[in-house]
């Protein structure tokens, strides 16, 4: 009598189908050509870890110009609860900081001109300019 296939037996063939079109594609360091691909490799140690490139533009990060924080806004710092985020809008030259609901706007060049927004009751995660 024959017996009938089990759903096991095409579950396995189903596997072994999948186990043998997935080695049909090379691994990750051959792709690479990388040497040695059975040893343990790090990166990020040496300079050469980090090639110059014409494609990547600038070099080293340059301070041009720091500015204080709004003496007001540095006296929300002590009664800070939850969150605190800062950035800056380039186009209309304000920095901006947020302490958990309260949003702080101010001119970054001078320093002055604090505009604050608290009407929110939750914490502000972001700030964007639409």
């Amino acid at each position: 009598m024959l017996q009938e296939p089990s759903l096991s037996d095409y579950a396995s063939d189903w596997l072994n189908k999948f186990i043998q079109a997935d080695n049909c594609f090379r691994d990750l360091p051959a792709l690479l050509d990388l040497q040695n691909s059975d040893s343990v490799t790090v990166s990020g140690l040496n300079d050469l870890d980090y090639p110059e490139s014409p494609a990547y533009c600038g070099g080293l990060l340059e301070i041009i110009k720091t500015s204080a924080l709004p003496v007001e806004l540095m006296e929300k710092f002590s009664c800070m609860r939850k969150n605190c985020l800062m950035g800056v809008f380039p186009d209309i030259q304000r920095a901006w900081v947020t302490v958990d609901n309260e949003l702080f706007l101010w001119d970054y060049d001078s320093g002055e001109d604090l505009a604050f927004y608290d009407g929110m009751s939750d914490t502000i995660i972001a700030a964007n300019i639409s």
